[in-house]
């Protein structure tokens, strides 16, 4: 199915997926394959494996692989974060921060995300290899 020109390719996706780590690797994928339809389909992150095993969707974006043993799972993205604090704090004297580290302190996050859509619009073409 990687030379697949025209049809379908139905995906579910968990909001965070949908909203900020697809949209660029979608239009990638749409400019390369223009022919074929991405309808994204969003769900829960517990429903979405079961949705590919039932054929509901051809591929499923989720955070962790399944524990279905009949799927395969491909990475597509890994996420950094840089973590500053001011140089008073007790962390900053650190080589490295655990999780465990951060218990009791108050943290201020921003939903910053780049992904770069070549990476994962390149995941595509080996998803649809297992189609």
């Amino acid at each position: 199915m990687i030379a697949l020109k025209a049809g379908t390719l139905s995906i579910a996706a968990h909001e965070t997926a949908e909203l900020y780590l697809l949209p660029g690797p979608l239009k990638h994928f749409a400019q390369l394959f223009p022919q074929v339809k991405l309808p994204v389909q969003r769900g829960g992150l517990d429903e979405i494996p079961r949705r590919v095993l039932d054929r509901d969707v051809q591929i499923g974006f989720v955070r962790e692989p399944p524990a279905f043993q009949e799927l395969q799972s491909l990475q597509v993205y890994t996420d950094e974060m840089a973590f500053i604090v001011s140089p008073e704090n007790r962390l900053a004297s650190m080589a490295s921060v655990s999780i465990q580290d951060l218990d009791g302190i108050s943290l201020i996050s921003a939903q910053v995300l780049q992904v770069d859509g070549r990476h994962c619009a390149a995941s595509f073409p080996a998803a649809l290899h297992h189609l």
